[in-house]
């Protein structure tokens, strides 16, 4: 598997992902992908798409939108992986911490971060902000 900057004929397949995942209107995740500083796509050698990781660089701090793995490639331990991969692209970035936003109902994904390192900064409506400094 590896890593790539993602391509305009990528949009539908993560948009896609995206509204299984989140159930939201198409043109809230294409705004957010047109937003982001960069999204990185998570390929098979083959050049099947898994998922990918959407984020924006700003003063220091890597904010990931979204991180979304194909439902198909959950729980094979492909994040954990990666993750190495995209902290030391955020570190290349000049980042000195990641954050993202994790629904307090969702304690699968919450556990993972928490694993990675990952702390709760606050907690924002329905939602925690999550930090990892680099």
């Amino acid at each position: 598997m590896y890593l790539r900057k993602w391509m305009d004929s990528d949009g539908p397949y993560l948009i896609a992902l995206a509204l299984h995942k989140f159930q939201v209107e198409p043109v809230l995740i294409r705004r957010r992908l047109n937003l982001a500083t960069e999204v990185l796509v998570l390929c098979e050698d083959n050049h099947d798409l898994v998922g990918y990781l959407c984020y924006r660089l700003r003063d220091q701090i890597f904010f990931v939108d979204l991180a979304i793995l194909d439902p198909k490639h959950i729980g094979k331990g492909i994040a954990g992986k990666f993750f190495p991969a995209i902290i030391e692209h955020a570190r290349q970035k000049g980042a000195i911490a990641m954050r993202g936003m994790v629904h307090r109902s969702n304690k699968q994904a919450f556990a993972v971060f928490k694993h990675w390192g990952f702390a709760i900064k606050r907690p924002y409506l329905t939602t925690y902000l999550i930090e990892k400094r680099l």
